[in-house]
C-alpha cells in the first residue's frame, strides 16, 4: 500500500517537467496566456487588499496591547507575537483564497488545456461544445466549492488539535499542507475525468485511488505558487497539464 502511494507520488512530483516538455513540443503555449493575465490580475488584487487591511488589523490589536499591564521588553515581544501571528494568518488566508478563486474563476481554461492534452494522449480530436463546456465549468466550480467546504473542515480540525496539544503543531502544520495540496490534486484530476464523461461521484474513487499521486500534484503546485513571478503566471495550468499526464501513464 505505502508502496503504491510513494510511487504514485513520485510521478505526481516528475510530471512537472513531463508537462513542461509537453507544452513545448505540442506547441500549447498559446493556452497560458490569457489564464497568466487572468492569475496575475487575481493575485495582484487579493495582495492589495491584504496589504490595505494587515496595516488596520495589527493597528488594532495593537492598541488591545496597550491596555494590558505589559510594559518595555514584555510589550515588545507580545507585540512582535502578535504581528507574526498576523502575517501568518493573513498569509494562510491569502493563499487559500487565491487557490479556489484559481480553481474556479480559470475552470473555463483549465478545462480547455485539459481536453486537449487528453486529444493529444489519445490521439483525437473532439469537436468543441460550447455547451459541453459550460457543464464542464459549472462542474469544475461545484468541485471546487466542495473541496473548499472539506478542506475547511480538516483544516480546521487539525488547526484546533495544535491549539489544544501544543506539541502536535509541527505534525498538524504538515497534514494541513498535504490536506489542501489533496484537493488542488483533486480538481485537477477532475478535469481529466470530465473529458471522459466520468460521474462525479466515481471520480471521487477514481482520485480516492490514487490520493498519492493527487497530493503530490497539489504540493508542486502550492509550491510552485510562491515562486515570484514564474509561480503565479504558470502554476494552474502546468497542475492540470501535469494532472492529465500522470493520470494517463497511471491507467495505461
Amino acid at each position: 500500500m505505502m508502496k503504491h502511494f510513494l510511487k504514485e507520488f513520485w510521478l505526481g512530483i516528475t510530471t512537472y517537467p513531463q508537462a513542461i516538455d509537453f507544452i513545448k513540443k505540442h506547441k500549447l503555449n498559446t493556452y497560458l496566456v490569457l489564464p497568466a493575465i487572468f492569475s496575475t490580475l487575481i493575485f495582484t488584487i487579493l495582495a492589495l487588499v491584504s496589504y490595505l487591511y494587515i496595516g488596520e488589523l495589527t493597528a488594532y490589536l495593537d492598541r488591545l496591547l496597550h491596555r494590558t499591564s505589559l510594559e518595555g521588553f514584555w510589550y515588545r515581544i507580545a507585540q512582535w507575537i502578535v504581528n507574526t501571528l498576523v502575517w501568518l494568518f493573513v498569509g494562510f488566508a491569502y493563499l487559500k483564497l487565491y487557490r479556489y478563486l484559481i480553481l474556479i474563476l480559470l475552470s473555463p481554461f483549465l478545462g480547455l488545456i485539459a481536453s486537449k492534452v487528453q486529444d493529444i494522449l489519445h490521439q483525437q480530436e473532439v469537436p468543441f461544445d460550447l455547451g459541453q463546456l459550460l457543464k464542464d465549468v459549472l462542474r469544475g466550480i461545484l468541485i471546487s466549492l466542495r473541496n473548499l467546504v472539506w478542506e475547511l473542515l480538516f483544516t480546521s480540525i487539525l488547526m484546533f488539535l495544535s491549539l489544544v496539544v501544543p506539541f502536535l503543531s509541527p505534525f498538524t502544520v504538515v497534514m494541513i499542507l498535504l490536506v489542501e495540496s489533496y484537493y488542488v490534486g483533486f480538481s485537477m484530476i477532475d478535469y481529466r475525468n470530465e473529458y471522459k464523461k466520468i460521474p462525479f461521484r466515481q471520480s471521487i474513487l477514481i482520485v480516492r485511488s490514487h490520493r498519492g499521486f493527487a497530493i503530490a500534484n497539489g504540493l508542486a503546485f502550492n509550491f510552485l505558487v510562491l515562486i515570484p513571478i514564474i509561480g503565479v503566471l504558470f502554476a494552474p495550468m502546468l497542475s492540470a497539464v501535469a494532472a492529465g499526464i500522470g493520470i494517463h501513464k497511471i491507467e495505461h
